[in-house]
């Protein structure tokens, strides 16, 4: 503690450490002085011997600063004033250089920002590290599929699992609140009691749900989040103990969860803002009422997280894990045949491990465009600190000639570049807090909800001031390197400019202007290829016509319909809206396409012959009502469609898509064939075919659909589809005004067809759009550089241009002379930027849809742009390389 504080006086505390050492200095001449005094000699003659003897103080105390290891901090704080002194004399250049560094520490702190929330940041919870999430491996399909686990089956893992220390399961669910009159839908999770405690965290007010609460005859309790006691109840503590209205129910709130915590999965139906006890399913989700969701091992709908000991690693629970899936395999041939188990760190498993290789994918996308324009400004600072060097060359001959090391003039240079990265740091946060905002208004950025919170915090912080010291570091070699190898003589003599040197200042400059503009031409092609991509997705055909359809989600206001008064409900609804004025055509669905989510049906086609102990075929399906078709334009290759005579009394039917008919039997021509659902009692009769469309992805292969009448199975909650010859508003205005509470159903968002497919493409949007405002800002900092390099090379040049006008060079020759420079390192810039845009192109794969990584189309333009860029950049330094006048030129020398 006594050397920090040594350093701090010495480094801050200046004028008190030199007081204090002068006042010690004074005091041992002042001792030297009584000894000579007591030795005879008078006052005056003792005073000015001990001074003698003691020689320079200055001298001294350099000594003192030695021996205590101080010199090096004088000399910093020496070197920061210099620097700050020469900067503040060139507001231009320092202006210029902390632009560029707050462009490219500013677009790579938001990125790291949003992958730091989405993948990195630890759950707030305790021991985060030891929290495992497991899903169901179903492998009854052609590839394996990560699904979600039946509750009889997290009791067998559970209780067969010694290293499992505590596990419990959630699973998240859509309910809806009722507030003073008001309602509001908001994503909650069924938990078992012991979740919290599982999880490891601490309530905000109140406790957090218990085991008990899961006993039977518990009264319902519940636990809100900080967000949702803040907006609704304005942090009243008087709320806990009392209860809210949920669907029909009363919850007795019991706590508040801490802020921050969203739960331990960010990809799967938003924030929860409310926690209620499994056993009490029944009450929180109407539709579930007639199901046995919690006895049923074909129900997979939960998701299991575990907390491990200490000394067990996700290895050996995956161990454990197989042995129980072998044994469940073997015991429950039916419904475990083909199922295991997968276990994940919980870092992991909080986001989709079947979405996590994508997501990877676009993570990596999004840090090399970053790194790239980081790379790109630290370029542009670098070759600004040479110029600057090389405009400083007498000066630091003459420094050096006079005595001054050449490592403490690398060391300026070296200051220079850290204070411009301080500054930079310091501009980037504005930037960085607008594209965290820009990034925020993308609601898909990974193809899917991502409830992370996504801000500017201490770890963003602590990056951008690691980045801005890395900077330093690169932007700061070049100078100092060049500082290093200043030739003396050479320089003070008119004549020197490093040519004794095998690296030449001007060519070094020319090496980072390559730099910049290769990878300026990388971000340049990346962003067309992108916009292209997602030019051909907003193209794609999606099998269906989205133009005037209108989608209105809707729920029942009853929730013990039965299967009749559902049935007789949605008749109605469609009649009303059928009925509206303009209405085309309308239809019901249980999803809206292309949707996020999966309903699968395990399907075993008959009248096809089959290998004995054949599994079924996992296949995504949906419930829809007649007139869907008709409403989104869906052509039937065979067939007929669903009519209202479809009920329940009649045959169980099914519509299946062309690719589900090829691959159960072949051919499209199955009209009259049979398919088996598992779960169910009765074949279904295939009674028409319809065209592939895209049900999850635009740019995704044909693959086998299901379609099941709305009159067979009843579904709680349906998407109303209407076409509509007018404007989206009347429509809306038309179905609140049809579809009053008094129809037995409730709307809960209306929006266009279009609109909804729009935020499907959030993420190739965003990477499309990050991708072109990144190459423009790469194209600027290298037009920038680039005017800057000409412009040097005509003040280094002058004397030869000017030489060149009096002997008669046209003006076209003196043009081409510096246009022609700029061109050739625009071109050995392209010639670099080429094969390293071919070779990183894989990065783009995943996000490229309809248009190759090495389209040939996008690389030329993408260098007609640059010689463009090129041409403009020449144009300044070009006239005033024409105006140099010979005769005053001449003149002067």
């Amino acid at each position: 503690m006594s050397g920090l504080r040594v350093v701090w006086r010495a480094f801050l505390g200046r004028s008190s450490w030199e007081r204090d050492l002068e006042a010690e200095l004074l005091s041992h001449v002042e001792y030297r002085t009584e000894d000579l005094i007591r030795a005879g000699l008078p006052r005056e003659e003792a005073a000015r011997k001990a001074r003698l003897e003691f020689g320079c103080r200055d001298a001294y105390k350099e000594r003192c600063r030695e021996a205590h290891g101080l010199r090096w901090l004088d000399e910093c704080r020496q070197d920061l004033r210099y620097t700050l002194r020469t900067l503040r004399r060139s507001p231009a250049f320092t202006a210029a250089a902390i632009v560029s560094l707050a462009l490219g520490i500013g677009v790579t702190a938001a990125v790291f920002g949003l992958l730091d929330a989405v993948f990195w940041k630890p759950l707030p919870v305790r021991n985060p590290h030891e929290l495992a999430a497991i899903y169901t491996v179903s492998r009854a399909g052609q590839t394996p599929a990560l699904t979600s686990c039946s509750y009889a089956d997290f009791l067998d893992l559970r209780d067969g699992a010694s290293v499992f220390k505590q596990s419990a399961v959630f699973g998240r669910v859509p309910v809806r609140l009722g507030f003073e009159g008001d309602t509001e839908r908001i994503p909650a999770e069924l938990v078992t009691g012991n979740y919290f405690a599982v999880v490891g965290i601490a309530p905000r007010a109140g406790r957090l749900l218990e085991a008990k609460d899961d006993l039977p005859g518990a009264v319902p309790a519940a636990v809100i989040s900080d967000s949702l006691w803040e907006r609704r109840f304005g942090r009243d503590p008087e709320i806990l103990g009392k209860p809210i209205r949920m669907e029909r129910a009363a919850f007795i709130v019991v706590g508040v969860a801490p802020n921050g915590f969203r739960g331990t999965v960010l990809d799967w139906g938003g924030t929860p803002d409310i926690w209620v006890p499994l056993s009490q399913y029944r009450l929180a989700v109407p539709q579930f009422r007639r199901s046995d969701m919690l006895n049923r091992r074909d129900i997979r709908w939960l998701l299991i997280i575990s907390r491990l000991d200490s000394d067990v690693t996700v290895s050996q629970a995956q161990a454990a894990a197989d042995v129980i899936a072998n044994r469940l395999a073997r015991e429950y041939v039916a419904t475990n045949a083909r199922q295991s188990f997968r276990v994940f760190p919980a870092n992991e498993g909080r986001f989709w491990p079947g979405r996590r290789k994508q997501s990877v994918q676009f993570a990596l996308l999004l840090s090399w465009i970053a790194g790239a324009i980081l790379l790109i400004s630290c370029f542009n600072v670098s070759s600004m600190l040479v110029a600057r060097t090389l405009a400083q060359a007498k000066e630091i001959s003459l420094r050096l000639a006079i005595g001054a090391g050449a490592l403490r003039i690398a060391r300026e240079r070296l200051s220079d570049s850290l204070a411009l990265a301080v500054l930079g740091c310091a501009a980037s946060i504005p930037v960085a807090m607008a594209l965290t905002g820009a990034l925020r208004a993308f609601p898909l950025p990974f193809l899917v909800s991502i409830s992370a919170d996504v801000q500017i915090d201490w770890r963003v912080g602590a990056f951008a001031a690691a980045v801005s010291v890395l900077i330093a570091g690169l932007a700061g070699t070049a100078p100092a390197l060049h500082a290093w190898h200043t030739d003396i003589s050479g320089t003070l003599k008119g004549a020197g400019n490093l040519r004794r040197r095998r690296l030449l200042p001007g060519s070094l400059r020319q090496v980072l202007i390559v730099a910049q503009v290769a990878l300026s031409f990388v971000l340049l092609t990346g962003a067309g290829l992108l916009s292209r991509s997602l030019q051909g997705l907003e193209r794609t055909d999606p099998g269906y016509v989205p133009d005037g359809v209108v989608v209105a989600s809707i729920e029942l206001a009853a929730e013990d319909a039965t299967p009749e008064s559902i049935d007789r409900i949605y008749r109605g609804v469609l009649s009303r809206v059928s009925a509206i004025p303009g209405v085309e055509g309308a239809g019901l669905s249980s999803e809206i396409l292309p949707t996020m989510s999966r309903w699968t049906k395990s399907v075993r086609p008959r009248d096809t012959p089959a290998p004995p102990g054949a599994a079924a075929v996992p296949v995504d399906a949906s419930v829809i009502s007649p007139g869907y078709f008709e409403a989104l334009r869906v052509p039937l290759i065979a067939g007929r469609d669903f009519r209202p005579q479809d009920d329940a009394s009649a045959p169980p039917a099914v519509i299946v898509t062309q690719a589900a008919a090829r691959r159960f039997w072949g051919s499209t021509e199955v009209t009259g064939k049979r398919l088996r659902i598992d779960g169910e009692d009765r074949d279904r009769e295939v009674i028409g075919v319809a065209r592939d469309i895209k049900y999850h992805e635009l740019f995704e292969a044909p693959a086998p659909y299901l379609f099941l009448p709305a009159s067979q199975t009843s579904w709680m909650n349906m998407n109303l589809h209407v076409r509509i010859n007018g404007n989206a508003p009347a429509l809306a205005t038309a179905l609140r005004r049809e579809l009053p509470a008094g129809t037995g159903v409730r709307i809960l968002q209306i929006e266009p067809l279009e609109d909804y497919i729009a935020r499907r493409l959030s993420q190739p949007r965003l990477a499309a759009t990050l991708g072109a405002i990144v190459a423009a800002i790469g194209l600027i900092l290298s037009a920038v550089g680039l005017h800057g390099m000409m412009a040097y090379f005509v003040v280094q040049q002058r004397h030869e241009i000017g030489i060149r006008i009096a002997v008669g060079a046209a003006a076209r020759d003196v043009v081409k002379l510096v246009a022609g420079r700029g061109l050739i390192l625009a071109l050995a810039g392209l010639a670099v930027g080429t094969p390293l845009a071919l070779w990183s192109a894989p990065l783009l794969r995943s996000q490229l849809h309809g248009v190759s990584s090495s389209d040939p189309v996008i690389y030329v333009s993408a260098a007609a742009a640059f010689v463009a860029v090129t041409g403009t950049a020449s144009i300044g330094p070009a006239l005033r390389a024409l105006g140099i006048h010979p005769t005053s030129l001449l003149r002067t020398q």
